[in-house]
């Protein structure tokens, strides 16, 4: 056996660590200190028996020790009947700028766990798990510290294990998870619920696939908590369709639908911007869902028999290359105007709750034929359309319209003929 124990913190170039021979145990050691790895690493067993092995990291105690890699690992690549291990205590961190490889026997050692693995190379790194021996389940992750990472992962030969404890983003670092996953858990694959997911800042979250976290998309799941920035973007991104995750109160930031059809799967919060991009569509079903930003549709939109809620507390507004139709439409605002940046059309009710919405004769709101309006007022919070409304079709129509320092004032038409369904009438006080 023989151990490596730093009597100090030490940086290097590159590193190679590797044992052959049966029963040989071989230990790389930080103690309290800080190891710094500036050029690739090379973990691994070249030769040996099932009692061979390799540990990394802090071995026993509760020292603050960390090795810092900041070039690509390798963590046993070759196929043995072996094992190489990842320690650590509660204190300890692990932190990798560039990628990561873990091989068939690579293991997180269950009763010595470092306690936190953190990502936080300048640009792209990629996560590949190739352990099929045993689990490599990372108690805390943090994506994101003194830099902000594109962090990408992998399903190798197998998919990524558990993270049993928190897991992190912070800054404008990415995480991809693509087709895989990366959920919570208990110890030794278990279903149990890990600790908080939290996104901060302007980080951004992408999901690539339709299974493998919360059900119909790759969100990850069996986090007791779930903490997003209203700044902060979820982005869903797969080709095939996918069922939007409706996250508990307060709900997203930002919300992006890129690629292929993305269904609602209950009623969303979304307290930044929705983006519906180009090649995209949102299907949104029978649900109401609430949006505190912006509405920018350069893809499809099917309004289904739902409602879009604008609530924010801030200007907000309706844009993109695509007008918008919507089936209901509330305004419901408790500070600033909603305005419309292209034409937009509503098929069922609209309803003005508290706040205003700005149209012009470009940009007009069009009810189609047998939408109607409702709750147009001068109320503590008036709600009505400053500009142009138009209805079209054969119905008795009341324009919830006003201006700014009159308020709402009432103007209606009475029902045209039945037979001119596509009469038009616009008006503006």
């Amino acid at each position: 056996d023989a151990t490596i124990t730093l009597s100090s913190n030490a940086t290097i170039n590159n590193l190679t660590f590797t044992v052959s021979g049966n029963n040989d145990n071989a230990k790389l050691s930080v103690g309290s200190n800080t190891l710094t790895v500036n050029g690739t690493t090379l973990i691994d067993i070249l030769s040996g028996n099932s009692n061979t092995d390799i540990q990394i990291g802090v071995n026993g105690g509760t020292a603050a020790g960390v090795i810092d890699f900041r070039g690509n690992v390798s963590f046993g690549p070759t196929t043995r009947d072996d094992g190489m291990g990842w320690l650590g205590n509660a204190n300890s961190k692990i932190i990798f700028r560039g990628d990561l490889t873990l091989g068939q026997r690579a293991f997180v050692n269950v009763s010595n766990t470092p306690g936190t693995i953190e990502f936080d190379g300048t640009g792209s790194q990629t996560i590949t798990w190739n352990n099929t021996f045993y689990y490599c389940e990372f108690n805390n992750v943090v994506v994101g510290n003194a830099n902000n990472p594109t962090v990408n992962i992998v399903t190798g030969s197998v998919a990524p294990d558990n993270i049993l404890g928190n897991l992190t983003l912070n800054g404008t670092s990415v995480l991809n998870l693509g087709t895989s996953r990366w959920n919570g858990g208990t110890s030794g694959g278990g279903t149990g619920n890990a600790g908080s997911l939290t996104i901060n800042g302007n980080a951004v979250l992408q999901l690539g696939n339709n299974t493998g976290g919360q059900s119909g998309s790759n969100f990850p799941m069996r986090f007791s908590t779930v903490s997003i920035s209203s700044n902060s973007q979820v982005e869903y991104n797969i080709t095939s369709g996918q069922t939007i995750y409706a996250l508990p109160s307060p709900g997203y930031g930002h919300l992006a639908i890129n690629n292929g059809t993305k269904s609602a799967g209950a009623n969303l919060l979304v307290r930044g911007n929705l983006e519906i991009k180009p090649a995209a569509t949102f299907n949104a079903g029978a649900y109401t869902h609430s949006i505190g930003g912006n509405w920018i549709n350069n893809g499809s939109f099917n309004a289904g028999s739902g409602t879009i809620l604008f609530n924010g507390s801030v200007a907000q507004a309706i844009s993109g290359s695509v007008s918008t139709t919507f089936n209901h439409f509330t305004v419901n605002k408790t500070a600033g105007a909603l305005t419309l940046n292209r034409t937009t059309s509503i098929s069922g009710t609209g309803t003005f709750t508290a706040g205003i919405v700005n149209s012009t004769a470009v940009n007009l709101l069009v009810f189609n034929d047998n939408a109607t309006a409702s709750g147009a007022n001068n109320g503590s919070n008036p709600s009505y359309v400053s500009g142009p409304v138009r209805k079209i079709g054969n119905d008795a129509f009341v324009f919830p319209v006003g201006k700014a320092g009159a308020g709402y004032r009432y103007c209606a038409i009475s029902a045209p003929l039945p037979s001119n369904t596509n009469d038009v009438f616009t008006a503006e006080y």
